[in-house]
């Protein structure tokens, strides 16, 4: 005799609900991040966290190497604010899924707090779902307002995450590896 699907799941919302927070869950830095972290330099360690998940990056990389630490972390503008964040770690704000002025003085922040590491130094670059919106510095003669509309119409004509990122890798002074360029430091990601 078959079953119902009402008899396997009485209430299919807690059932998909459930599945969406072990989702979550399982996706969680502190999870995924344990058992990968690279050794303490003889310098200073300066960690940027940039994306949907950088306050927890932080904070995860905070407590797996403990003080010493500084750093950046650049989330989404539309976050409630930054609870967690670790001490001694500057907070940016920038838009997804375009990008704005916050998103500019994000990655300024980002290329100055690279360039003042030194070679004896490690910079740890951890990046979430979104960090490529959330830290925008177009080259020189593309203005914020140009990548913005580039970025809709790429978002309306339905060009896919990895097509939007490839052009904003070549309109980018801190994407593509120019970002570990601004350093002498070690740069892990």
């Amino acid at each position: 005799m078959k079953r119902s699907l009402d008899e396997n799941f009485p209430d299919p919302r807690a059932w998909l609900e459930g599945l969406f927070r072990a989702a979550i869950d399982a996706t969680h830095p502190d999870r995924c991040l344990r058992g990968t972290w690279p050794a303490r330099p003889p310098g200073r360690l300066g960690v940027i966290a940039c994306g949907k998940a950088a306050v927890p990056m932080a904070a995860q990389a905070a407590r797996h190497y403990g003080a010493p630490i500084s750093g950046l972390v650049i989330r989404p503008q539309s976050d409630d604010g930054a609870t967690g964040l670790p001490a001694g770690f500057r907070e940016y704000a920038g838009r997804h899924p375009v990008p704005g002025s916050g998103s500019v003085r994000a990655a300024e922040a980002a290329l100055d707090f690279a360039a003042g590491l030194a070679e004896s130094d490690l910079l740890l670059f951890l990046v979430s779902g979104g960090g490529s919106a959330l830290m925008c510095l177009p080259p020189t003669g593309v203005g914020l307002e140009q990548k913005q509309a580039l970025t809709r119409s790429l978002l309306a004509c339905g060009a896919t995450i990895a097509e939007i990122n490839c052009v904003r890798t070549h309109l980018s002074r801190v994407k593509g590896g120019r970002l570990a360029m601004a350093t002498t430091a070690a740069v892990e990601t």
